[in-house]
């Protein structure tokens, strides 16, 4: 047993020190010359004016000239309606969905994007900085790029379970961008991702008629990231946060919608040596 547990904890020491040390030696290198690059962001939303409102102020403040915001709501929504047309920024459009959930929407967005860069994140996170957009674009360091993983740590509010979610969040990011730096993308989050929009749109019917209800995010990844083209931003200034769920509920609700996307995942980033693997 002993000579087990030995065994046991050799390999998952190996497995920290070959794939995580990728992510803690890390350094983001950019290439300034694309720091003015055009960039659409697309945000789905259903049913929070308010999360809009607060990401809207953000993004109006942003250090970047050559930018749009497409919001797409997953349903009609007469206060989202309201709060855009009275805040009438040329940069910033509403479309309304036809309620068929997030993924309908930010298809629609992305294909209704004027720039060749878009990004994602949710009506509920706000960027780190006012150098959210620059940070981003000069990710692209590499002419073979067309993929950038974000990461989008949730902000505990004090209870076990929030600090549990935040806690989860952060360790299932040091994953994927540890992968991706590995050569093996294997997912992202759709709460801060940039991607080429000829490439999403090259695989969005797919995307469509996968029949899940979510999880789009980890399939566009799943589909069109390989080596070459994905890198990671993990600067400070690209962090787009959001408020970890509060209770048990909400955090397994959150989690059944994460799992839906699990048997497509390569068992190779599936099935590994975790600490807490009951929370993977």
């Amino acid at each position: 047993m002993f000579a087990f547990l030995l065994v046991l904890v050799g390999c998952r020491m190996t497995y920290w020190l070959f794939l995580f040390v990728r992510l803690a030696l890390h350094r983001q290198a950019t290439d300034e010359t694309k720091v003015n690059l055009p960039l659409s962001l697309v945000v789905a939303v259903k049913n929070n004016t308010e999360g809009i409102q607060q990401l809207v102020q953000k993004i109006q403040k942003q250090n970047h000239e050559n930018w749009e915001m497409v919001i797409v709501s997953d349903g009609e929504d007469e206060g989202l309606k309201a709060f855009i047309a009275d805040s009438a920024h040329p940069k910033i459009r509403l479309l309304i969905s036809d309620g068929q959930g997030k993924k309908h929407a930010i298809a629609q967005g992305v294909a209704a994007a004027v720039n060749d860069w878009v990004l994602v994140t949710d009506s509920d996170c706000l960027p780190a900085s006012l150098r959210y957009f620059d940070t981003m674009a000069a990710s692209l360091k590499s002419p073979k790029t067309q993929i950038v993983l974000g990461y989008a740590p949730l902000r505990p509010k004090g209870s076990f379970i929030s600090r549990l979610a935040g806690y989860e969040a952060s360790y299932i990011a040091m994953q994927y961008l540890s992968y991706a730096l590995a050569g093996i993308p294997y997912m992202g989050v759709g709460r801060n991702m940039l991607f080429d929009r000829a490439l999403y749109l090259k695989n969005r019917q797919a995307l469509l008629d996968n029949g899940l209800l979510s999880g789009d995010d980890d399939m566009f990844v799943q589909a069109a990231a390989n080596a070459e083209n994905t890198a990671i931003c993990t600067h400070p200034y690209t962090h787009c946060v959001s408020d970890a769920p509060q209770s048990l509920t909400t955090w397994f609700r959150q989690r059944q919608r994460q799992n839906t996307t699990v048997s497509f995942i390569a068992c190779i980033t599936k099935y590994y040596w975790a600490p807490l693997p009951l929370f993977i």
